[in-house]
């Protein structure tokens, strides 16, 4: 138990008795008879003593506000997730899962967004914000994200879109990574400022890709060319190869 806490919840019980614990849990803690708060308790505290963000609370407190008003967001907009038809709530889901830096959902809880109802038991606080981000901007950084990636994710044939998340679950990490970064560099250029003579032609590795999925050919082209000569290579040896093994 640190001092800060300790100092923290003296300062509560000066305006509220206790900082609205019991009398034997308030005098437990500052007497360090415990060796840590559990999370109810914290939580309790927050509700009670109506703490805000800021600076001067201690971390413990902190980590508990932010889950809290991301679980009372999801709990609202689980309802319009749930009540979307099912292609507006893949496309809806992989805009705001793109814009996430780790692609451990794919391999770990995708089949609680789409296979069976939500339970928080079985959810965690990444995937609550993915839902959260579908229906609310967070920031800037997640709002140009989301711009970039619904570029090409809205380009997608509705009939193949949801055989596109099924291919993208069964890529290893490795491929998933450049696979993202092919995504949100064809959103990321505006073909409209580029003369047709300087478009970079696309490369027939990737020709089945642009056809399956109803893609810009040209906007394909410079999403393969913006890679670094390694990651280029990388990526079209995989295209060529995945052709084959997914559905």
């Amino acid at each position: 138990m640190s001092k800060n806490i300790i100092d923290f919840l003296k300062s509560l019980g000066k305006d509220n008795k206790y900082a609205g614990l019991s009398k034997s849990s308030y005098f437990n803690i500052i007497n360090f008879n415990v060796d840590y708060i559990t999370k109810n308790t914290v939580r309790k505290i927050i509700k009670n003593n109506k703490i805000k963000y800021n600076t001067k609370v201690p971390n413990v407190f902190i980590s508990e506000i932010k889950k809290m008003k991301i679980e009372e967001k999801f709990k609202e907009n689980i309802k319009k997730f749930e009540n979307m038809d099912r292609t507006k709530k893949i496309r809806g889901f992989l805009i705001s899962y793109l814009s996430e830096e780790s692609d451990y959902i794919f391999k770990t809880k995708i089949k609680y967004v789409f296979d069976e109802k939500f339970n928080l038991k079985k959810v965690d606080y990444r995937l609550m914000q993915i839902i959260n981000r579908i229906f609310e901007e967070e920031n800037s950084y997640y709002r140009g994200r989301k711009e970039i990636t619904s570029k090409f994710i809205n380009r997608i044939k509705e009939n193949k879109l949801e055989k596109f998340m099924k291919n993208y679950q069964k890529l290893e990490f490795e491929e998933m990574e450049m696979m993202k970064k092919f995504i949100r560099n064809y959103g990321r250029y505006d073909i409209k400022t580029v003369k047709d003579e300087f478009y970079p032609k696309t490369c027939e590795e990737i020709d089945w890709f642009i056809q399956e999925y109803g893609l810009n050919p040209k906007l394909c082209g410079i999403s393969v060319f913006a890679f670094d000569l390694n990651e280029r290579k990388k990526f079209l040896n995989f295209m060529n190869e995945m052709k084959d093994k997914l559905i």
